[in-house]
This record gives C-alpha cells, sequence and structure tokens, in this order.
C-alpha cells in the first residue's frame, strides 16, 4: 500500500500540461516567508528563480520551524508561512488566528518522512523505532527540536500518542540532523527526501507521506501574490518541487489550483 502511495505521489508533472511562467504584472518589493525549516531550501529556490524575472523583489526565508511561523504569520509578520505538513484548526486558534481569519493552506508538493543511518551501516528497523521511543540500546538517536513541524510528523508517525523518550538529542535543522547521523556512526536521524543523504542510507520503506504547505492571508490574493504563486504553480515552480527531491503534484491538482485562485485570467 505504501508503495502505491508514493508511485501515486510521485507521478512527473507532464511540462507540456502545465503552463509556462509569464509575468501578468511586474513585482516589487522586499517580502517575508516564515516557516519550516524543510522547506527553506525548495522556497529559496523559488525566490532566486522568480527574482531573476522580477529583479526588484526580494524574499526573505525566516525558517525558524512550523510552530513558529504560525505566530508569525498571525501578527502579520510575514506576507505568507511555509510549512512542512498540515496545520490544523486547533494549531490556528492556538497561534491567534479567530476563525474568520484562518490563513488559507495550499498543498504545493509532497515530501516523504524516513530514518536514516550512517552509510555502511544496517542497524535493525525494529532496533530504529525502539530508539524513539526511550529504548536506545546502542544507537544515538537525534531529531528536531520542538518547533519543528517534522518532529511532529515523526513522533506520529512512530509512537502515536506517545512522545519520544528522554535521550533524543534534539537540533534546529534538517542539515544537522544530517551531519550528526553522517559524523557518528551510531547515530540514527529522521528527516525528508528534500536534503543531500548521500553520505547516508535508509531502507526503502518511509514513515510517513506528508504535503508541503503555503499558507497566506484570508480572503482575495493581493495582486502581487498571485503572480508568486503563479510561478509556484507553473511548470517551472514545480520543476524546482523534483528539483530539490521532493514530489511535486500533479498536473490536474496544480491546474484545479490555479482556477480556484483565479490565476489563468
Amino acid at each position: 500500500m505504501r508503495g502505491f502511495l508514493l508511485l501515486f505521489l510521485a507521478i512527473s508533472v507532464l511540462g507540456a500540461e502545465l503552463p509556462e511562467y509569464h509575468p501578468r504584472r511586474w513585482v516589487s518589493g522586499h517580502w517575508r516567508c516564515a516557516g519550516s525549516e524543510t522547506m527553506d531550501l525548495l522556497v529559496s529556490h523559488w525566490a532566486e528563480d522568480f527574482g531573476r524575472i522580477h529583479p526588484a523583489w526580494t524574499l526573505e526565508v525566516d525558517g525558524r520551524g512550523s510552530r513558529v511561523a504560525l505566530q508569525v504569520l498571525a501578527r502579520s509578520g510575514a506576507d505568507l508561512a511555509a510549512f512542512s505538513r498540515m496545520p490544523d484548526d486547533l494549531e490556528l486558534a492556538g497561534a491567534g488566528w479567530s476563525k474568520a481569519q484562518f490563513p488559507r493552506r495550499l498543498v504545493v508538493g509532497f515530501d516523504t518522512l524516513r530514518l536514516f543511518w550512517r552509510q555502511g551501516r544496517h542497524p535493525d528497523p525494529k532496533a530504529l523505532q525502539s530508539a524513539y521511543l526511550g529504548a536506545s540500546g546502542q544507537l544515538r538517536p537525534f531529531g528536531r527540536n520542538l518547533s519543528s513541524g517534522t518532529r511532529s510528523e515523526a513522533q506520529s508517525a512512530l509512537g502515536g500518542d506517545r512522545d519520544f523518550g528522554p535521550g533524543i538529542r534534539s537540533l534546529s535543522s534538517p542539515a544537522q540532523v544530517a551531519l550528526a547521523v553522517t559524523s557518528d556512526p551510531l547515530a540514527v536521524g529522521y528527516g525528508g527526501s528534500g536534503h543531500n543523504l548521500s553520505r547516508l542510507e535508509f531502507d526503502g520503506s518511509f514513515l510517513r507521506v506528508r504535503p508541503l504547505v503555503l499558507a497566506i492571508p484570508a480572503g482575495p490574493v493581493k495582486t502581487e501574490l498571485a503572480e508568486f504563486l503563479s510561478y509556484i504553480l507553473s511548470r517551472q515552480g514545480q520543476a524546482l518541487v523534483r528539483q530539490v527531491g521532493f514530489c511535486p503534484m500533479e498536473t490536474d491538482s496544480v491546474l484545479a489550483m490555479r482556477s480556484r485562485l483565479r490565476l489563468n485570467g
């Protein structure tokens, strides 16, 4: 079932079926995107490519975690926010949003959450899961800090309602987790597919498929933001999703979202 789902999500977005991005209007100004460290690289690539077309526009990417992003966006401290999972209504309310002002949440790609270890080692898969639930044995489990959406996703996938055990070493970014596992032969970690894992190994299975989400203010989409979304939901934008290592959306889903956001006019 998992293999089928991954195959379903990984279907290539055909360039001929997606619209090429062509600017309808020029965008300028300095924007801020708060959010997930997992999506930092992808959002930065989007901003760099979009900025070549709109040289008077810049985007500051402030990746301090999904939970922090909710609060920053609620205080109008960012123009949009990026998440490595779908934030629910309870989280939005807890971050200070009223229900009438809940932001629009747009799925822009998919990621696969995996356990990984140093190249050349082959730990028992059962021992990997046990390490995060408190029975680490000889393994040294690394993970993300409390502000990370990846941590909450991994915790749910590995332990359900149970919290991680007390021996987990918490780090602030995916790159730090990967570096720790690369450097320590007894270390294991978890993370998404959008990072360089060439010196790491993982088994063929994965913990969870999760959506990559952008949150934008409620109400009519501002002209400048619509231009950036039109780029993200284009052939060029979705090609970067795959280039970074994530799974792009299916063509039909992209076209349907473009229609809902009125990006085709």
